[in-house]
């Protein structure tokens, strides 16, 4: 029974064709840099010494300044940094506080992934001051809502104000999109805050199945069904170099 039952769902998944489209290269988009922000922590909450940094968050790579206030004058203070997450990074150093008990320290994150770190300074005399940062990627996927009669090209012709209407993320439900067997949905990953010269890769993964419901069972390319579908579509400092029109068949 329970290969009569495989060999079912085998035959059933082989007869569906719903395609699954991927934009063939992930947009990059170069737009490094945050808003500016103070983060500061108090080591006991009463006028004690404190440390900030000149951001919250900084992208992968980025140059951190930290701050020291509150010290005593001439202070030997140790500046340790951890990547809170993974531990697998760590910048030390050991500064003197200035004649008002102040200092800064500068270094660069990792460019090799994203994390929350935490700062710890340390002084014989006035003891210890904490605070945290992050840096991150700031990654959008989103597919073509192409309209409940398929009437929208995810393009930048559907959208109010210089807001689009069909590239979204969420649920493709009927209210949101049609497709059929053997069509494929245009899917785009968006990526910003990414530091000039950064390298790096995207893994592209999907199911066939879920619950033994049928889900992708195919790769095309994005434009396979909607032609005019434009991945650059809402976003500024994007090109697009289109693909061949074809599709593939991963073999299941």
């Amino acid at each position: 029974m329970a290969r009569n039952s495989r060999s079912r769902r085998r035959s059933a998944r082989l007869f569906v064709t719903t395609i699954f489209a991927v934009i063939v290269a992930a947009i990059v988009l170069l737009l490094a840099g945050s808003a500016a922000a103070m983060v500061a922590a108090t080591g006991d909450g009463g006028g004690g010494p404190a440390i900030w940094t000149d951001q919250a968050d900084y992208p992968p790579g980025a140059t951190v300044t930290l701050t020291g206030a509150g010290w005593a004058a001439g202070e030997a203070v140790h500046i340790e940094v951890n990547d809170t997450i993974g531990k697998t990074w760590k910048h030390t150093a050991d500064v003197a506080a200035d004649d008002v008990g102040g200092f800064t320290d500068v270094f660069n994150l990792s460019s090799n992934f994203v994390s929350d770190y935490d700062a710890t300074a340390t002084g014989a005399m006035s003891g210890t001051a904490t605070t945290t940062f992050t840096d991150s990627l700031k990654i959008d996927l989103d597919q073509c809502q192409n309209g409940p009669q398929a009437q929208y090209q995810c393009d930048t012709s559907h959208q109010d104000g210089g807001t689009l209407f069909d590239w979204a993320r969420g649920q493709l439900g009927a209210g949101k999109g049609r497709y059929f067997e053997g069509q494929s949905i245009p899917q785009r990953m968006v990526v910003s805050d990414i530091p000039v010269g950064t390298t790096g890769s995207v893994t592209v993964a999907y199911d066939s199945t879920k619950s033994d419901k049928h889900a992708f069972d195919y790769l095309t390319t994005y434009n396979q069904t909607i032609t005019g579908a434009d991945p650059c579509a809402g976003i500024s400092l994007c090109s697009e170099a289109r693909p061949p029109h074809r599709s593939r068949r991963i073999r299941s």
